[in-house]
């Protein structure tokens, strides 16, 4: 999308992260630059009085994203976090996460970072919301509207929002929690999950700083960073892994994943019917569903004479 400066391209297999500021040039952009070249400046007007070209895209540039309002410290319980202390039951657990996850992305200093994460939350959000005709007409909503604003980073109720549509079809709801609950396809810690909502709502070590985007993207300085950003937020967020602990056995009968035993296994089939099955594995040169991928598979080795 054109205004979305802030639009961030990852590369999740790779860990690395490529910030997208540059848009194609139109007839329109090439001829006011041709105009400047020879007699007018951006800030000037055209001959019959309107704002040139340039002088509007100006205008319409995304403004500095400035320091977080809330910037704590690392280690200091950002404003409105969640008490560690206090269990999380199975009906407020969805808000709760909702809250505590766009909290901790709203109050982190590190610009770079902050991008480095809305990137993957939306792109994680757009491959969910395709799934779901309705989650994908929010999405698309969602994205119109941050288009319009022209937000130079999604704001925390984008975050909001994104993880309302992406939530509201993966069974984190209280009802259909409860519901696997009772039914014995799955466990949940109350007091674990408020231990996961405590850490979302303590500031982290890589967020407590405050750090600019840098004027152009560096590759290699940004997967720097996600390398080292990885394995402290892995741990810092370790207790969130270990809220839910499926029940559901390979072939079984469920309704989300979460109640899968295996954590390489997923609910998959038509409705009402889904079982939890392994997650298909790609083999070299093959794209998703067995099609060769660019280039093809690659050719057989010839045996070796013995």
């Amino acid at each position: 999308m054109r205004a979305m400066r802030w639009c961030v391209v990852v590369m999740l297999a790779l860990g690395t992260v490529a910030c997208k500021k540059s848009q194609p040039e139109t007839e329109v952009e090439a001829e006011g630059e041709a105009a400047e070249a020879s007699t007018e400046t951006p800030a000037e007007a055209t001959a019959d009085g309107e704002a040139s070209p340039e002088a509007s895209e100006e205008s319409a540039a995304p403004a500095e994203v400035a320091p977080p309002e809330n910037l704590k410290a690392a280690g200091e319980r950002l404003e409105g976090g969640h008490d560690p202390d206090v269990p999380v039951s199975a009906e407020e657990f969805q808000p709760k996460l909702i809250s505590s996850i766009c909290l901790a992305y709203d109050s982190c200093g590190n610009m770079e970072l902050k991008s480095a994460v809305a990137g993957t939350f939306f792109m994680a959000g757009m491959g969910m919301a395709s799934q779901d005709p309705e989650a994908l007409q929010r999405f698309q909503g969602l994205m119109a509207r941050i288009e319009e604003e022209n937000l130079a980073m999604p704001a925390r109720r984008d975050c909001e929002e994104l993880f309302e549509i992406v939530t509201a079809s993966t069974g984190v709801d209280g009802e259909s929690l409860s519901a696997s609950i009772k039914a014995g396809r799955v466990s949940y810690d109350a007091e674990v999950a408020g231990v996961c909502m405590g850490r979302l709502g303590t500031q982290s070590e890589i967020c407590g700083e405050y750090v600019p985007m840098g004027e152009e993207p560096d590759m290699q300085r940004l997967q720097a960073m996600m390398m080292t950003a990885g394995p402290v937020l892995q741990t810092l967020y370790e207790p969130c892994q270990k809220m839910f602990t499926g029940k559901v056995e390979n072939g079984g009968t469920c309704e989300h994943d979460y109640e899968c035993a295996e954590e390489r296994m997923v609910c998959m089939g038509e409705p009402g019917k889904q079982t939890c099955q392994p997650v298909p594995q790609m083999q070299p040169g093959m794209m998703p569903g067995g099609a060769p991928a660019p280039g093809g598979a690659p050719a057989p080795q010839a045996p070796q004479a013995p």
